[in-house]
C-alpha cells in the first residue's frame, strides 16, 4: 500500500440550509491547518444525512466540499455513494473501504478536539491497516456539554466491551493503552 496522503475531515450536524456549525467549521479549521503545512495532502469529508446532524437537500460532505472550495482549497474527487456516513463507526468503515480502493496506507483524521480519543479508538479498532493521525479542532466556546457527555459515556462502553462491537463480532482494541486509561 502506498498512494495518496488524504485527511478525512468527519462529518457533525449542518442546519436545514446547509450552513455548517461551529463545530464543522473547527474540523474544516483542522484540516485546512494541515493543508497549509503540505499542499500534496488530498482533503475529502464524510458525512451523509441523518434526523441529528443533516437534514438538508444534500450530504453533509457536500457542505464541507463547498467550505473547502470558499476557502481555495482543492477537494479530492469522489463518487456520489462514497464517504455517506452517519455516525462515526460508519465513518470508519466507510475511509476503509476508501482507503482500500485507492492503496491508501496512511490518512489522517480532522475532528473535535473533544472527540479525538473516541475516534483513536474506534480507528484502533476498526482500521488496523492504517497509520493514522488525528487533527484536533478547536472546540467552539460553548460546546454542548451533552456531547461531552456523550462522549465520556461512550469511551466508557467502548473500554468496558473490549472495543467496538459490530453487528455481534467484537472489534478489539490493538493499542491496550486506549482500553486502560
Amino acid at each position: 500500500m502506498g498512494g495518496a496522503h488524504y485527511v478525512f475531515i468527519l462529518g457533525t450536524s449542518n442546519d436545514d440550509d446547509g450552513t455548517l456549525s461551529a463545530i464543522s467549521l473547527s474540523r474544516v479549521d483542522a484540516a485546512e491547518r494541515q493543508y497549509r503545512i503540505d499542499p500534496q495532502i488530498i482533503i475529502t469529508a464524510t458525512g451523509g444525512h441523518g434526523a441529528h446532524f443533516n437534514s438538508a437537500v444534500w450530504p453533509h460532505r457536500h457542505y464541507v466540499d463547498q467550505e473547502l472550495i470558499r476557502r481555495g482549497i482543492p477537494t479530492a474527487t469522489v463518487a456520489n455513494d462514497e464517504l455517506l456516513s452517519s455516525n462515526t463507526v460508519e465513518d470508519a468503515l466507510v475511509i476503509d473501504r476508501f482507503c482500500k480502493r485507492r492503496s491508501v496506507a496512511s490518512f489522517g483524521i480532522a475532528t473535535s478536539a473533544f472527540h479525538v480519543r473516541r475516534c483513536e479508538m474506534i480507528f484502533d479498532c476498526l482500521c488496523p491497516d492504517y497509520a493514522v493521525t488525528f487533527h484536533a479542532g478547536i472546540d467552539p466556546a460553548g460546546t454542548n456539554r451533552a456531547k461531552i457527555t456523550h462522549e465520556v459515556a461512550a469511551q466508557k462502553m467502548l473500554r468496558q466491551q473490549g472495543g467496538v462491537m459490530l453487528e455481534g463480532k467484537l472489534f478489539a482494541f490493538r493499542n491496550l493503552a486506549l482500553a486502560l486509561e
